[in-house]
């Protein structure tokens, strides 16, 4: 995820959860039901720190702008809320600031006009299964198989990949791939734990999270169960833990 500034909403994990949170109210989900939408969303992220920070924060924020602060989130908000060493004083003040807004009196509660949801659009018709490969430089490849397309937010679809244990120079063979185990993904931070799924996201707004994948002919007849979880980042960085996951488990 990208963060470009101090400010609450400079952030991709914040903007989001801002975002779903207000769209989940517009489908006609309760204000409690919203919430815990917008957290199932981001389970598997909420066990690194920094993250989970990000989350709440802006969901608090959110609720308050809108009338519909809830106590167990403002109570998670606040605990996360106390300064940490390492901030920069922009940051500091931020934070400060959010604190005294979400101990104030909440604005008056908006209401929201409710709006059927728009269907999810599918990144690719591909079945579970089929094997795509990651470019993990000019001459080498990783194989990921597609466990699951899932909803993610509003209007969103992710498509979920599991990691092989391969690494190769041209299109391997269903053979090969057969013989292969699965591998997990390392986490964003050194203390983040691994993953099992992964997801990309998109570089530019509308376009595809898939772009620079290839998809191959082959498809696995077993694969792993998707259990609901899995970790999303940019395809440049989630590149790079990828290669670190095939290496670790060498």
């Amino acid at each position: 995820m990208g963060t470009w500034g101090a400010g609450l909403y400079q952030d991709d994990t914040a903007c989001d959860v801002r975002d779903s949170y207000i769209q989940y109210l517009k489908e006609g989900l309760s204000d409690a039901a919203a919430a815990q939408k917008v957290l199932n969303g981001q389970k598997s992220r909420l066990r690194d720190v920094q993250v989970a920070t990000n989350i709440y924060l802006a969901l608090a924020d959110t609720q308050w702008q809108y009338g519909r602060l809830d106590p167990s989130i403002k109570k998670r908000a606040l605990a996360l809320l106390k300064p940490g060493a390492g901030l920069d004083r922009a940051r500091e003040k931020v934070l400060a600031t959010l604190k005294k807004r979400l101990e104030s009196k909440p604005k008056p509660r908006r209401e929201i006009k409710v709006v059927p949801p728009k269907p999810l659009k599918a990144w690719t018709d591909a079945k579970p299964g089929t094997v795509f490969l990651l470019p993990l430089s000019t001459s080498s490849f990783a194989a990921l198989v597609l466990v699951a397309n899932i909803g993610s937010g509003p209007g969103k679809q992710l498509s979920m990949f599991s990691v092989l244990q391969w690494k190769g120079s041209k299109e391997p063979s269903l053979a090969a791939l057969s013989k292969c185990r699965f591998v997990d993904v390392p986490g964003l931070y050194a203390d983040s734990e691994k993953n099992r799924h992964i997801a990309f996201l998109a570089a530019k707004p509308r376009s595809s999270p898939l772009e620079g994948l290839i998809r191959t002919q082959i498809v696995l007849p077993k694969l792993p169960k998707y259990d609901g979880t899995g970790f999303c980042l940019g395809q440049e960085k989630m590149t790079e833990l990828v290669a670190a996951g095939i290496a670790q488990n060498r």
